[in-house]
């Protein structure tokens, strides 16, 4: 059996000591497969990814801080 599926996480906007902070929407997608070797042993491989672009501080963007996981 193959899968994959897509995903996208909004993060709500936060305040700290009167500054505010917010990250970027989060992108995924995921695929993989699934092997029935006998009825009791079953093989998965899969592999998923996760891009975010970053964070704000008072609306100023922060170099580096985007990621891919």
């Amino acid at each position: 059996a193959l899968y994959g599926g897509l995903a996208y996480t909004r993060y709500l906007g936060e305040t700290f000591g009167g500054v505010a902070v917010r990250r970027s929407g989060a992108f995924g997608f995921d695929f993989g497969a699934n092997l029935a070797v006998t009825p009791d042993i079953s093989l998965t491989a899969g592999v998923a990814f996760d891009f975010e672009d970053g964070f704000t501080v008072d609306g100023w963007r922060i170099g580096g801080s985007a990621r891919t996981i």
